[in-house]
């Protein structure tokens, strides 16, 4: 390779036999000067951050290949699910580095000790994205886990329920115009006097370098019922740019179903106000009478099926007739998911959120100056009412600043509302829970109020009651003096005739093109209906069926036999 030098640029030049030789004249020469071109040391790229392979000595796992198998086993016997199949004898629940390394040393003596960072090295990274990812062979399948606790309550039934949920929000979808639909639920109870929402809520926010958060070391209760109850109904709304149409993963065709809408929240204290079914229903009749307004006479409500919403409970029925009525409803229907599965109503995502915004907040438990209400003691009957409405006032400043907190906030886009429910307040416009609950408890006694038998006969007649469910319609009978006096518009009339027509609203049954899944909405008003709760495997165990009388009746005990029949036709045996 011929190179052109100038002899200002240099002094000497070294040829391939190292002769030296000087230029001594201004002017340029000519020298062919052989090139060496040596490779530099080829870099390995290691795509994915995937362990490094090459020269070198070899792998632990190479040399003794006994050694992962054991590993593996050893951590496979110690998992959760095994820990969860031991009946007779306590295990451990995973295992440590520390704990390998004892099992290698006995089990596998031609290994030695094994140090526990080459033993971690065998296991699956913690962050796959990171560069230091490279450096674990994967040999293992095993790490430290994030922790879950998603696992819901094993039920026979759960898959028919939450397709029966999804058939009847499909309904309303269907029937949009007339319908609203409010996904029902309550929140866990918030602490008064101690932190609002449990420590291990994360922050957040930021802070002083030199004024950051610090608790106190124990959640030690300020007193018996010191919470606040959160009461929570979503309307669930579709919003505009989504299509009202939506296809599974099969590719079958579904009316669409909303999760998300505006929120209302209700704040009691636990102390003052019980929470039972004439709680909601009280908190309902304002939204819904609104939703009337709009022409809206047909409501869906997804609750969560726990004793205040029970639809095996009288209580919950006769008030369901009420709310019925007093709103003047065309269709009214309460359903739920299987027990334990509360986590599929669409309210449960909003509690997430709020329960971050009190991350760190301290309702206080008395008033400034005063000891708190729950340490004064041995006190004389005007001083315990003087006590009372102290605590009373306590209580009621808490739930003015929890509201201050979440009233406003927004929700995917829906505003939430958050009120209270002053301590002293009497409940409106229902305020006799406990009386009726006695006299429902007793068939005999409640003949002697003929107004509470007339409304749970108009809730019979009018009802189709089934495991999870329990739904009201306006009949076109004329002999009913109710529904002649509060005729439905003509056009939800003709829905509710639809309704009619099929004996009910649908119940899931399998999709013969697809055994392990059930009919969709849209395939299975297409076809003869099945008898309601026919497809409950406990429903079939219990063999109790319906009432004769009242055919949309299911019943969900012998004692509900025995009572319905002795309070409703006792008569007519």
């Amino acid at each position: 390779m011929a190179l052109e030098y100038d002899e200002s640029s240099c002094d000497t030049i070294f040829d391939d036999t190292l002769d030296i030789f000087t230029v001594e004249d201004d002017e340029k020469i000519r020298v062919d000067v052989p090139v060496v071109i040596i490779p530099s040391p080829k870099k390995r790229v290691c795509t994915n951050n995937e362990p490094r392979t090459g020269a070198g000595r070899p792998a632990l796992q190479t040399k003794y290949p006994d050694l992962v198998p054991s590993v593996n086993n050893f951590v496979r016997q110690h998992g959760f699910s095994a820990q969860q199949r031991r009946r007779s004898s306590v295990g451990n629940c995973g295992v440590s580095l520390k704990q390998i390394q004892k099992h290698v040393k006995e089990n596998l003596p031609e290994v030695g000790i094994v140090h526990t960072s080459t033993l971690l090295r065998l296991t699956v990274p913690p962050n796959r994205r990171q560069s230091s990812a490279k450096r674990y062979s994967r040999s293992v399948e095993a790490k430290v886990p994030a922790k879950k606790n998603c696992v819901r309550k094993q039920n026979t039934d759960s898959h028919y329920l939450a397709s029966r949920v999804k058939y009847r929000v499909e309904f309303a979808m269907q029937n949009e115009q007339f319908f609203s639909v409010m996904s029902c639920d309550t929140m866990n109870k918030i602490n008064v006097g101690t932190l609002a929402v449990s420590r291990y809520h994360q922050h957040q926010r930021l802070f002083p370098l030199d004024d950051g958060p610090n608790y106190l070391d124990h959640d030690f209760p300020a007193g018996a019922g010191y919470k606040i109850t959160p009461v929570g109904h979503m309307l669930l709304q579709r919003k505009s740019d989504e299509n009202i149409f939506a296809y599974d993963e099969l590719g079958r065709l579904h009316y669409r179903f909303p999760r998300t809408g505006p929120a209302y929240i209700v704040n009691r204290s636990q102390k003052f106000h019980a929470l039972t079914i004439e709680t909601h229903i009280n908190d309902l009749v304002p939204l819904l009478h609104d939703q009337v307004g709009k022409d809206k006479t047909m409501c869906l409500l997804i609750v969560d099926g726990g004793p205040d919403w029970n639809q095996r409970s009288w209580s919950v029925i006769l008030y369901m007739a009420r709310l019925f009525k007093l709103c003047n409803l065309d269709f009214l229907c309460s359903t739920s998911y299987a027990p334990g599965h509360s986590a599929y109503n669409p309210i449960e995502h909003l509690w997430s959120p709020l329960s971050k915004t009190l991350t760190g907040i301290t309702f206080p438990d008395r008033l400034p100056g005063e000891t708190p209400p729950s340490q004064q003691t041995n006190l004389s009957a005007v001083e315990k009412k003087a006590k009372e409405a102290k605590e009373a006032k306590v209580f009621d400043v808490a739930i003015d600043s929890l509201n201050a907190l979440w009233d406003g906030k927004d929700f995917d886009g829906f505003p939430i509302t958050s009120k209270g429910q002053k301590c002293l307040e009497q409940s409106s416009p229902f305020c006799d829970y406990d009386i009726i609950h006695d006299l429902l408890k007793h068939a005999r006694k409640a003949t002697e109020r003929p107004d509470v038998v007339e409304d749970f006969a108009f809730a019979m007649t009018h009802g189709d009651r089934r495991s999870g469910e329990f739904s009201l319609m306006k009949c076109d009978s004329e002999a009913c003096s109710y529904c002649t006096a509060h005729p439905p518009s003509e056009a939800v009339k003709k829905v509710l005739n639809e309704v009619r027509i099929h004996g009910g609203l649908p119940s899931p049954s399998f999709d013969p093109d697809h055994p392990t899944h059930y009919k969709t909405y849209l395939d299975a008003m297409k076809c003869d209906f099945e008898k309601p709760d026919i497809g409950l495997v406990k429903h079939r165990e219990k063999g109790l069926g319906s009432c004769p009388v009242c055919p949309a009746y299911v019943f969900l005990s012998l004692a509900d036999k025995v009572q319905h029949t002795r309070l409703l036709h006792s008569k007519s045996r």
